[in-house]
């Protein structure tokens, strides 16, 4: 069964490390939770799609207001 997650503990985070890295090869392990906390001050967040207790695909994402669209 396939469940989808926020991803809140630092290990959660690290689990997400080796999918994200396929779009965004520049990152580097050791620094990922780090820049994902200091993202997440500026509203990010990280979804990760489980299956067998293993991240398959991740969404970062933030939400924002705008003016211009209500």
């Amino acid at each position: 069964m396939k469940e989808v997650k926020l991803l809140s503990s630092d290990e959660e985070i690290l689990s997400a490390f080796e999918v994200m890295k396929e779009l965004r090869p520049h990152l580097v392990k050791e620094e990922f939770v780090n820049r994902i906390r200091s993202q997440e001050k500026l509203g990010y967040r990280l979804l990760g799609l489980f299956a067998n207790d293993k991240v398959e695909a991740v969404a970062g994402f933030r939400t924002n207001e705008c003016l211009s669209n209500g």
